[in-house]
């Protein structure tokens, strides 16, 4: 328990740092100004992600991968490459990822994995599961070890590898699990001679090939951004120490080349390549007196969904749910909350509700959501139709449900702009992490990463 506290604490300090931890009331904020600098050894910005200029880091004999821009792994299978994955053939289903921890890594290894897969848990819409071999799905991720840190770009099918290297800290790992999750490097974006400048004089003449442009057809999302946990260093690749990447404004604030934690436009990056839209009807045998209501949860989009919540509530509400027995139900005074796994994308699950006393659907509160980001929040709240014409009954339009569903649903998900969704954030979880930051922020200890 204690371990899990001190691991809870870590990515609680590094959510801070980078911003990600504010108040309810105002969503996302700006990102804070205090870091815990390059002069932390977990967090050097300038070193090279790989054994500097060993043969080994630049390809491995033993899986035929080679690695360009210091810890992006190609080969026969890479497909494209874009600062964010156009369409769905690269994203994970459901934006769900498991992995498998290979044998061979060491404890500590491990446990910079295991904190950097929380913090992206945490803080962002998609979730990585961790699954032992011999049950893990066709396509997952294998950490093991290597000659440096690097990833593949986006799902890429089957078993797709993640080195760790010696030096990799846990922001390192935060780092590759965003390229597995489809994000490129922030300073290859169409835009970036926009922002930044490159000073090729001062790069390692063999390294200039890490700085080259994506393509032009690869999709830019969100605005540039120099606080991304994606973002080369200052002086990355540096022939001579002195600065190779230069803001072209100012940049008093930022933190380029961090490796705290993902940033806002990471989050929100990632809940728009993951983004879905989950609609909820209702549909009664008598709005006014109804014994019986059927809930139709479907997915508008095409891309799948995971963790979908509903809750249900109102003034003398006592019931009974079937269904096809993919929900899972826990029923208390007044109130229904199910929850389901995951739904594909164009897909419709239902169940059925059974009132003990009929009761006017108008008095029912109904809400869906689900940790994936939600497009279209607007149909969430369940437009209430009587049979036979379903037609939305006047006044029928329900409100929000219990906040009781954050047993299910407490993890913060961001919006496609930084926001968060309604009611997606827990006040109490938020506020339990700023004690445990504020209240242990005087105390000198490491930082596990």
């Amino acid at each position: 328990m204690a371990s899990f506290l001190n691991r809870r604490e870590a990515v609680a300090r590094r959510c801070a740092l980078a911003g990600v931890i504010m108040v309810v009331s105002t969503g996302w904020g700006q990102a804070s100004t205090t870091t815990l600098g390059s002069a932390d050894p977990a967090y050097p910005q300038a070193a090279d992600p790989l054994t500097a200029g060993s043969p080994a880091a630049e390809e491995s004999d033993t899986s035929r991968l080679k690695v360009i821009e210091g810890d992006i792994l190609v080969g026969p299978r890479l497909a494209m490459r874009a600062v964010g994955l156009d369409g769905q053939s690269g994203l994970w289903r459901h934006g769900e990822v498991p992995y498998v921890l290979d044998g061979s890594l060491s404890a500590w290894a491990e446990r910079a994995i295991e904190d950097a897969v929380l913090v992206w848990n945490t803080v962002s819409t998609i979730t990585l599961t961790r699954v032992e071999p011999a049950v893990a799905p066709t396509d997952h991720l294998i950490f093991q070890t290597g000659p440096g840190c690097a990833s593949w770009v986006g799902r890429q099918g089957g078993r797709q590898e993640v080195w760790i290297g010696d030096h990799c800290t846990g922001g390192s790992v935060m780092h590759e699990i965003g390229h597995a999750l489809g994000l490129e490097h922030e300073h290859t974006r169409a835009d970036r001679d926009q922002h930044i400048r490159i000073n090729w004089d001062r790069i390692l003449a063999e390294k200039q090939h890490n700085f080259a442009v994506a393509p032009p057809d690869t999709r830019l999302i969100g605005p540039y951004d120099l606080d991304s946990i994606m973002h080369y260093g200052p002086s990355n690749f540096s022939r001579d120490g002195h600065p190779t990447i230069e803001p072209i404004a100012s940049s008093q604030g930022s933190n380029m080349g961090q490796r705290d934690a993902p940033s806002m436009g990471d989050i929100s990056a990632i809940a728009r390549l993951y983004a879905s839209d989950i609609a909820l009807d209702i549909q009664a045998d008598n709005a006014e007196a109804a014994s019986e209501a059927t809930l139709y949860v479907t997915n508008e989009h095409s891309q799948g969904a995971h963790a979908i919540v509903l809750s249900l509530a109102g003034d003398g509400l006592n019931a009974s749910v079937t269904d096809d027995g993919e929900w899972q139900c826990d029923s208390e005074s007044e109130s229904i909350i199910c929850w389901l796994p995951r739904l594909d994308g164009n897909a419709s699950v239902q169940l059925t509700v059974a009132f003990d006393t009929p009761m006017k659907l108008r008095d029912l509160q109904a809400d869906v959501r689900s940790k994936t980001h939600d497009v279209d929040s607007a149909d969430n709240l369940g437009g209430v139709t009587g049979k036979p014409t379903l037609a939305a009954a006047s006044g029928d339009v329900v409100q929000r449900g219990s906040a009781r569903e954050q047993r299910f649903l407490d993890t913060p998900q961001a919006d496609a702009t930084g926001g968060t969704q309604a009611g997606s954030v827990s006040e109490g979880s938020v506020l339990l992490l700023l004690a445990v930051i504020l209240g242990r922020r005087s105390r000198q200890q490491e930082v596990v990463v």
